[in-house]
């Protein structure tokens, strides 16, 4: 449970640095790497966990790095990615058409659905102008996150176990 915790604290650590120093952040949309540790939280420890640390991610890096006003929507977004990413990548095969159903719901459900009506609730700018910038990134990220999520995430997840095999820590 110990070791549960630290790694979903670290895991929610590189989040926050990913979100808020290596993105790119205009009103209306953030390209960032924020979604790889949110994943790999999911894929280590399932949806619990994932979402506990999508929404403390949220709350934390929005009281370390104010960039943009609270929403609770946008906490609750943070939270149903993290959830996501656990129900469809936690203790499964693996498989590519769960990296690719994770991205989809992750970006065009959760991202330019629900994400646009709260930046929309925000800043009260018109959805007609918000959407089509927000497809586009969640477009032109959807290829990034999912090579990311199956080659890089699934390289580290094997690692980690071939270590606790090795050394034999649980």
């Amino acid at each position: 449970m110990r070791n549960k915790i630290a790694v979903t604290a670290m895991l929610t650590a590189l989040l926050i640095v990913l979100k808020s120093y290596l993105a790119i952040t205009t009103p209306i949309m953030r390209i960032s790497f924020a979604f790889f540790p949110l994943a790999l939280a999911g894929i280590l420890y399932g949806p619990l966990w994932a979402g506990i640390s999508g929404g403390v991610g949220d709350v934390v890096g929005l009281l370390l790095y104010p960039v943009a006003g609270f929403h609770p929507g946008l906490t609750l977004s943070a939270i149903l990615s993290g959830i996501v990413y656990g129900v469809f990548l936690h203790n499964k095969t693996r498989q590519l058409w769960r990296v690719v159903c994770v991205v989809f719901i992750n970006n065009f459900i959760i991202s330019c659905g629900l994400s646009t009506i709260w930046v929309y609730q925000m800043t009260g700018q018109a959805i007609r102008a918000l959407l089509p910038v927000r497809l586009i990134q969640n477009i032109l990220m959807a290829p990034i996150m999912i090579l990311m999520i199956w080659v890089l995430g699934y390289k580290i997840i094997a690692l980690r176990n071939n270590k606790k095999m090795i050394s034999g820590d649980e």
